[in-house]
């Protein structure tokens, strides 16, 4: 869709890439559910947009939580031994800097909160976003939204692995991510919505 498409344009663009690399998810997506399309069509759809390569995220990667699927394309993306950057979509500037390295180093204080907050029956993520929150007031408010988490999650991945690659966020333009009303520049819900 016309979002993607802006993607595609300002990464190439913010990173002076000679290539796009893409790594698309299988006939499963991260919700789990069977993909509007089909992999071969929307790699299609990719190549046209501006994409010269398609990589394939499986199935196992691609319809699990934002931790490992982020894991997996950077990884994939890694294994090629041409990537320089990656670059992933988000809806608003980040505090990254901070936020990754709370994650990386986990500080007792960080530790302490997860542990209580999951004592408190709060899933993963959300008890993550309340800890990150407690030491850095603002990020669990900024992770709550889907592709910011997956965001730092490829970020977390890249820091963990000290992958010698760069990042590339561009921020989301148009329409919010469920946003289902048709804009100029739709989300990806509306259109499937439209169809």
């Amino acid at each position: 869709h016309k979002g993607h498409l802006h993607h595609l344009y300002s990464a190439r663009e913010k990173t002076g890439a000679e290539a796009l690399l893409v790594v698309l998810s299988s006939n499963f997506v991260q919700r789990g559910l069977p993909a509007f399309l089909d992999k071969r069509s929307r790699t299609l759809s990719a190549l046209r947009g501006g994409a010269d390569l398609v990589l394939e995220l499986p199935v196992p990667f691609s319809s699990h939580n934002a931790g490992v699927f982020a894991s997996a394309g950077v990884d994939i993306l890694a294994a090629t031994g041409l990537v320089t950057h990656i670059s992933f979509g988000v809806e608003s500037e980040w505090n990254r800097d901070k936020i990754l390295h709370i994650l990386v180093h986990e500080p007792l204080s960080f530790k302490n909160k997860l542990r209580e907050n999951l004592s408190a029956g709060f899933s993963f993520v959300e008890a993550r976003c309340r800890a990150l929150d407690d030491l850095l007031p603002g990020s669990g408010d900024f992770l709550k939204k889907p592709n910011n988490n997956l965001a730092l999650s490829y970020c977390l991945r890249i820091a963990q692995k000290k992958y010698p690659i760069q990042t590339a966020p561009i921020l989301r333009i148009g329409a919010g991510y469920h946003e289902e009303n048709p804009t100029e520049i739709s989300s990806a819900t509306a259109v499937r919505k439209l169809i």
